[in-house]
């Protein structure tokens, strides 16, 4: 994705709506702990991460088309 694409208004809502995204992770992990499915919990954890690292770039580079 071309940051030059979004406008900045259109970035800080792609970050809001990450992080709100990042948060129902957190719930979907704290769900699958309780149940014990170390599949479930193994894939919950790993989407996490790809969404923590998806918000930091996104950060980045709005910072950078600053």
């Amino acid at each position: 994705m071309r940051s030059d694409v979004l406008t900045c208004g259109e970035r800080r809502q792609v970050v809001r709506r990450l992080v709100a995204l990042c948060h129902h992770m957190n719930e979907l992990i704290g769900a699958a702990e309780a149940e014990s499915s170390e599949q479930l919990i193994t894939q919950a954890h790993t989407t996490c991460r790809l969404l923590q690292d998806l918000v930091l770039d996104m950060v980045a580079a709005n910072s950078r088309a600053r």
